[in-house]
């Protein structure tokens, strides 16, 4: 008896609407819409610019640096909406340009303290 191997076609995921990758998170607004976007919009919960996610509880943020930022419109900690002042003032936070560098600096500083010795090395004198 022979045994016949299962295939599996991965076409199936193709098939569907898809986002713009364009407009994925984490890359830059594309340049025909840098000069159309108001500077006072930055950092402000916006609707979602891709209509691939019309249809899902998601609002994205644009940079100053003009990075797009998609963020869950659902209530954070059962409590706070996307237009709560706490949660804009933490999403503000999150998109500006010095948070990452002070991320980076912090991981790059804990990488040095964790190789420094805790304690001095005693040297015995026989």
């Amino acid at each position: 008896m022979r045994k016949t191997a299962i295939r599996y076609d991965d076409e199936d995921e193709d098939e569907g609407p898809q986002p713009d990758p364009t407009l994925e998170q984490g890359v830059p607004i594309p340049v025909r819409m840098q000069g159309s976007f108001p500077p006072e919009l930055a950092s402000t919960p916006l609707e979602d610019i891709d209509s691939f996610y019309s249809n899902q509880l998601t609002f994205v943020v644009v940079s100053k640096g003009k990075d797009i930022f998609r963020f869950s419109a659902s209530k954070a900690l059962w409590l706070l909406d996307p237009f709560n002042p706490i949660r804009r003032v933490a999403i503000y936070i999150l998109v500006h340009p010095l948070f990452s560098l002070f991320i980076i600096t912090t991981i790059l500083l804990n990488c040095v303290l964790m190789i420094m010795p805790t304690t001095p090395t005693v040297e015995s004198t026989e």
